[in-house]
């Protein structure tokens, strides 16, 4: 019998969100001012910090299920800070603090420091909307509670 593998794993797709994050990020470093589309792209980031916070949380679920409670604490206080940066990053979409905004982006650059990008892989029809549908959200939803 062949060994059953997941091919949309939670660092797969952990790493996949990761890769979009920097995109963004590397892009919104090209921009002037805080725009429609800078919002846009920021919304996108807090969905993908959404998407990475839960991964953490679905591998670390796995461990404490094989009895590895610290391995499990560990993952999760290494990757707490995701939760922390999309409530930050929703909190100053919905008061349209632009002018915190850059400051917040830029403090995410090093966690994404390992990621080369060469060439982009993410178009606008990625980020188109995600302001909105952000937006749209109940604000206890996207606070990362």
């Amino acid at each position: 019998m062949s060994r059953v593998t997941n091919l949309d794993s939670a660092a797969k797709r952990r790493n996949q969100c990761r890769r979009t994050v920097a995109e963004m990020l590397r892009r919104l470093g090209q921009k002037s001012h805080v725009d429609d589309e800078a919002r846009d792209m920021v919304a996108l980031i807090v969905f993908s910090l959404h998407e990475i916070d839960e991964g953490i949380e679905q591998s670390a679920r796995a461990w404490e299920q094989r009895d590895y409670w610290y391995k499990a604490e560990a993952l999760r206080q290494r990757w707490n800070w995701t939760r922390r940066n999309a409530a930050q990053l929703t909190f100053m979409l919905h008061e349209d603090d632009t002018e915190q905004i850059p400051a917040a982006v830029a403090s995410l650059f090093p966690h994404f420091s390992d990621i080369r990008i060469n060439r982009y892989m993410r178009g606008a029809d990625l980020w188109r909307g995600c302001f909105r549908r952000l937006m749209q959200l109940p604000q206890s939803h996207t606070a990362g509670s």
